[in-house]
Parts: C-alpha cells; structure tokens; sequence
C-alpha cells in the first residue's frame, strides 16, 4: 500500500473503504489521561493531547509514555517540550527508546509494566484517581500493554500489564 501512496501525486484522490473508528472525548470526564505511543502510534495521542490542551475548559492532566526505535525518531519532540513549559501541571512526556544513542537522555528499552509504574498512578493504590489508558503502537506493545490484539482492534482482556497494574479494561482504549 505504501508504494500505491507515494506513487500518487498532487490533486490524485484515494478512496477509503472504511470507516476509521474514534473516540469521542468529553472535557474532564476523567482527572488523567495516559496516552502510550509507540512509534507512528504518536499521531493520534498528539492529536488528542492538542485538543485538550487547547480547549481552557478541559484541565485533563496528560501524561505521555512513547516508545521508539532510536531517538532521531520521536516525533512531534519541540511541540511536547513546549506543552511541558506551558502547562508543567498537566503534561508529562516520558521517551522509551529501544536504542538509545550513546549519551542519550531517554529510558533505554521498551514500555512495559516496570516503566509504567514508575510513570503511571497505580490504580491499587490511588483508587479515587479517575484514569482513562489510550494505547496506540506496534500489536505487540499492544498486546503486551492490554492482553488484546493489535491497533483497531478496541479488545482489551483482563490481562496484560495494564491490568496488572489495576487498570480495568473499561478505562483502556485502543487506537
């Protein structure tokens, strides 16, 4: 498919068969959001980190755990630094990368239970914190992080390190 893509050029159109399902976010519906990203999985959590941001009535605090390859391939980078200065009481980002470059200074390896305890509220332990879980990578961070399948599949099991860590299938939401 992605020969197809760039092979069309400026005014060619593609038609999409399907429709690409979406979350529909409510202001403050819960205290905190963790968008956890790996790799291309950056586009929809940035997406939903702007808007909330954005919106002066939304005081959702945001913390974004993204996972990638190397560092010369985190995305959008500049504009988190710059959430981070702006609303330091509201974003977060925490980089995972699986090969650091030397002096790098990002977590080396790769989002997992460790990492997310030491990033996330544990839901044991703060019951009255109010968590939603967007997940959107690779299906195998996927299936470790909810026990269900890969990206659109929306299938969250009781297992996985989310769930280890307290959190209900109900409060995860897949990309």
């Amino acid at each position: 498919m992605s020969t197809h893509l760039h092979s069309l050029g400026p005014g060619d159109t593609l038609l999409f068969a399907a429709a690409i399902p979406s979350y529909n976010w409510t202001p403050n519906k819960n205290e905190r959001v963790a968008l956890i990203a790996g790799g291309a999985g950056i586009t929809p959590m940035y997406q939903l980190a702007q808007g909330i941001l954005n919106n002066p009535d939304d005081h959702t605090i945001i913390d974004l755990i993204y996972g990638v390859n190397s560092d010369s391939e985190i995305l959008f980078k500049d504009q988190f630094t710059r959430w981070q200065t702006q609303f330091p009481q509201r974003f977060r980002a925490t980089y995972v990368v699986r090969n650091p470059e030397p002096g790098s200074p990002h977590k080396g390896g790769t989002i997992d239970a460790g990492l997310l305890s030491t990033v996330l509220p544990n839901s044991k332990e703060h019951p009255g914190t109010s968590l939603k879980v967007f997940v959107c990578g690779p299906p195998p961070m996927q299936k470790t992080l909810t026990g269900g399948g890969g990206p659109m599949s929306r299938l969250c099991r009781s297992s996985g390190s989310l769930h280890n860590m307290g959190i209900p299938p109900s409060q995860i939401y897949t990309f």
